[in-house]
């Protein structure tokens, strides 16, 4: 991961923005639109978290898009596997750590507050 200083405008002091250094390409918003419907096309939620693990492979997401795409699954359990397949594509690790309340069940939020090193 890169860390890339960032000029705050209301401030000036600098923050530290982590970007993902993996990302060899970030997914525009019809990429988003293609796997959303590839992935509702899939009726198990294997084959939806695997449908997007295709394209991860090629592309990183920001959080607000896999936020998105969290939609497309019901369970706390399912959000969570989805979200653990999406975090090393993501291209701003901060931003993702915020996904957290996604997920309601204490369980998994602690696995996901674990995974992205906030506990």
């Amino acid at each position: 991961m890169a860390q890339k200083p960032v000029k705050d405008s209301t401030n000036t002091e600098k923050k530290l923005v982590i970007v993902n250094s993996d990302c060899k390409a970030i997914a525009w918003d019809n990429d988003v639109d293609r796997l959303r419907i590839k992935m509702l096309g899939e009726k198990d939620v294997d084959n939806k978290i695997n449908a997007a693990r295709k394209i991860f492979k090629t592309k990183c997401f920001t959080a607000a898009q896999i936020k998105g795409l969290t939609e497309l699954f019901i369970t706390d359990q399912d959000k969570y596997k989805f979200l653990d397949a999406a975090y090393p594509f993501a291209v701003d690790t901060d931003n993702f750590k915020q996904l957290a309340y996604l997920l309601t069940d204490e369980y998994y939020v602690k696995r996901f507050r674990t995974m992205v090193r906030l506990d």
